[in-house]
């Protein structure tokens, strides 16, 4: 994986009124919310008015944003609780050259074309990064490499989000350390977590999510006995902890594949590790007939369990298919192997906040 320095855009003051989560987790309600705090990113990304390109402009003038004059890399600290026990995460946030035909980045889940048009459209009206992409490298010993990069500075900005999570940034624009991440990263191909619709936008310029079926023609006692023709139902109590998927229409039961439904994923040529092929593959397109583009609104996906359960239990949703956690090794091996997985078959935990840092694309290659 191929990155280089540049030169980071940061807000001047108070970066935790002005951040907003991943543009694509976002509801209705937070993005009214986050839009009328002044100078919030979501600004810039949703048009009200004025040009996003002269809104940040005026940003840039008023020194709202500033520009720093050396070439750097932006290192990441995010310390967070998961389960009850504290985590740390460390990453680097360069910029990738995509007219390198090797830029070293591995897709592993298919895009919405919606989606891909709408952020082309701000791209090319803003020219600027909002938010980075989040890339995970199989490289063990990068984390040592990017910690001892920072050893001995101080974070040019602290901040906590509403969730809990503890962001601390540094900015790295030694030769030296810039040098041996480089080469550390280019030992590897980076496999991209969160960020394939910005990815396939730029790139024509140049993510477990739980799956709700809302059709109004989905009758529950079918889908159930369609689903149980190809896997056993286990009656469950908890929907967590869960090594396996879970159908939940008021009660819990976990999915076992029969040999017919193992008989079906030969004949599909699905890996029974790729758990959301499954889901979206199989039990959505074959067994139920549903369409999972969002634009139909067949599907509904979320990353929160008990949201997928309240909209069962309000009748917003007639099903409900609760994913378990992906295993680590199964994930890289299949995104080695080059397999696409269906669209939001992943969530990954913590998310890199939007505005954190930018990106103008006009200086650098892009």
């Amino acid at each position: 994986m191929k990155i280089e320095p540049f030169r980071p855009l940061f807000y001047s003051d108070g970066v935790e009124k002005f951040v907003a989560p991943p543009f694509d987790t976002l509801s209705e309600r937070q993005i009214r919310e986050l839009k009328s705090r002044d100078h919030n990113i979501l600004q810039l990304f949703y048009e009200d008015g004025s040009t996003p390109k002269s809104r940040l402009e005026e940003w840039i003038r008023e020194k709202v944003l500033v520009e720093d004059d050396e070439q750097s890399f932006v290192i990441l600290t995010q310390r967070f609780l998961h389960n009850g026990v504290q985590h740390e995460r460390i990453g680097v946030i360069g910029a990738v050259d995509l007219n390198e035909k090797q830029f070293g980045l591995r897709p592993h889940e298919m895009t919405f074309p919606e989606s891909v048009k709408q952020r082309r459209g701000i791209f090319i009206k803003l020219e600027t990064q909002m938010e980075p992409l989040l890339v995970l490298s199989p490289e063990v010993s990068l984390e040592r490499v990017l910690s001892q990069s920072v050893t001995g500075l101080t974070p040019r900005m602290r901040f906590q989000e509403p969730l809990g999570v503890l962001n601390s940034v540094f900015t790295v624009s030694d030769p030296n350390r810039i040098g041996l991440i480089q080469s550390v990263l280019g030992k590897q191909i980076g496999m991209i977590a969160d960020g394939h619709h910005r990815l396939k936008a730029i790139e024509s310029i140049n993510g477990d999510y739980h799956r709700n079926f809302r059709a109004p023609r989905i009758q529950t006692d079918q889908a159930i006995a369609g689903i149980s023709e190809y896997f056993d139902l286990i009656p469950e109590k908890r929907a967590s902890p869960r090594m396996r998927m879970i159908l939940y229409d008021g009660s819990l039961n976990s999915l076992v594949m029969n040999h017919r439904g193992e008989e079906m994923l030969k004949k599909l040529n699905i890996k029974p590790q790729a758990v959301t092929c499954v889901s979206d593959l199989l039990i959505l397109r074959n067994i139920l007939n549903i369409d999972t583009d969002p634009a139909r609104k067949e599907v509904e996906f979320t990353a929160h369990d008990h949201v997928a359960i309240d909209a069962v239990d309000s009748g917003q949703a007639s099903l409900a298919l609760l994913m378990p956690p992906w295993e680590k090794d199964h994930f890289i091996n299949i995104v080695n192997e080059g397999i696409l997985l269906p669209q939001k078959s992943t969530y990954f935990y913590p998310k890199i906040p939007a505005g954190l840092v930018l990106y103008r694309m006009k200086h650098e290659t892009a």
